[in-house]
């Protein structure tokens, strides 16, 4: 005899689990999570939310995108482009070397970790400062006497009158 419902291809004392396709070998069920496809390997289930793509077993971060890889986050506000693991310092935008801050006021263009003195230029090497009023153009470290023209050999006066 047949089990109830079987066809006449099913082999004699063999029954099919509720709900398996004909395809589906004989003496074995399927117990998928709820909403599985078809697919899914028996006996495996997905994380809430996860996509048939999702690696069974694995789940993401709150709010990580699919490309996320599992078992990662972002620090809170990086971009999906930001290295998982990594935070950059505070107002840095995405360019900045993760982990490298920059001094306050400096632009984006600054080495790290350098540093101008005050009121110099962005073209002002880096931990040199010209004496007050001098020009850009001025060799850093050098000053003119008191009143003397740009053109006046530094370190030279001209005696008075």
């Amino acid at each position: 005899t047949r089990a109830k419902g079987q066809t006449p291809s099913t082999p004699l004392g063999q029954t099919r689990a509720k709900g398996q396709t004909p395809s589906t070998p004989l003496g074995q069920t399927r117990t998928r999570a709820k909403g599985q496809t078809p697919s899914t390997p028996l006996g495996q289930t997905r994380a809430k939310g996860q996509t048939p793509s999702t690696p069974l077993g694995q789940t993401r971060a709150k709010g990580q995108t699919p490309s996320t890889p599992l078992g990662q986050t972002r620090a809170k506000g990086q971009t999906p482009s930001t290295p998982l693991g990594q935070t950059r310092a505070k107002g840095q935008t995405p360019s900045t070397p993760l982990g490298q801050t920059r001094a306050k006021g400096q632009t984006p263009s600054t080495p790290l970790g350098q540093t101008r003195a005050k009121g110099q230029t962005p073209s002002t090497p880096l931990g040199q400062t010209r004496a007050k009023g001098q020009t850009p153009s001025t060799p850093l470290g050098q000053t003119r006497a008191k009143g003397q023209t740009p053109s006046t050999p530094l370190g030279q006066t001209r005696a008075k009158g």
